[in-house]
């Protein structure tokens, strides 16, 4: 998942880069939608690392009753 999380903010740069130096406004608009996939898709994968994060330190813990 961390791979995934790198090659997502890999990508989200590109495209903020690409949305900032264009001179096409189809180009722009293209490159902001793809800035707002890509910002969605890092929160996922950030929230899946955090959730497998914390199941591997929950099942290190030992049960209470």
């Amino acid at each position: 998942m961390r791979v995934a999380l790198q090659g997502a903010k890999r990508a989200y740069e590109s495209y903020v880069s690409v949305t900032a130096t264009t001179k096409a406004p189809e180009v722009e608009a293209i490159a902001k939608d793809f800035v707002a996939h890509k910002s969605e898709r890092i929160k996922v994968i950030e929230a899946w690392i955090t959730r497998e994060e914390w199941a591997k330190k929950s099942a290190n813990q030992p049960a209470t009753v």
